[in-house]
């Protein structure tokens, strides 16, 4: 047995055959790190923004990570009921000629991809310089008080469904200007 590793043709083969060993290792946990690190990677951050200006009140859920994020349910609560969409809520008298610019009623199994917006409820051009007949005065308050009482919560998950995430936000912010 000796013999055998005085042969330099058998200390070269099984040197190569060692490394060789050695690199078949080294891919295979490299591939698992990348992996771990692809399903990392691709992480959506879930976001419900508010919205409250003199022209456009709205409520959206936008996703500010880097992956796509997939909604799986969404409930729109108040003390008393719960709805799984926020226009439910918003059944306020409407002025002439006004109606929601964006809305979206069913959202389980919708997808948002990277750095967009999905509004949930959307109204726009709120302003007096169209119809100044109209006073938009108090469909915003209508509009800020019935927001005002309501919470939000998301359900989603990333692209690959493994890592399930929640974002739950009470619109309480829309009260601050009601007297």
């Amino acid at each position: 047995m000796l013999k055998v590793f005085d042969d330099p043709n058998f200390i070269i083969a099984f040197s190569a055959f060692m490394v060789s060993l050695f690199g078949i290792g080294l891919s295979i946990r490299t591939l698992r790190i990348q992996r771990r690190h692809n399903y990392v990677s691709l992480m959506p951050i879930g976001q419900i923004v508010l919205g409250d200006y003199e022209d456009e009140i709205f409520v959206k859920i936008s996703n500010a990570g880097v992956g796509p994020l997939i909604i799986n349910s969404v409930e729109v609560y108040n003390s008393k009921i719960s709805r799984s969409n926020l226009i439910d809520f918003l059944d306020v008298d409407m002025p002439r000629g006004l109606t929601w610019s964006d809305f979206v009623k069913e959202l389980a199994n919708k997808a948002i991809r990277v750095d967009e917006d999905m509004y949930l409820a959307r109204v726009e051009s709120l302003d007096y310089s169209e119809d100044k007949s109209t006073n938009y005065d108090d469909f915003k308050k209508s509009t800020r008080a019935t927001l005002g009482g309501l919470t939000i919560l998301v359900k989603y998950s990333d692209v690959y469904g493994k890592n399930h995430f929640e974002v739950s936000r009470t619109l309480n912010w829309f009260n601050r200007t009601l007297d």
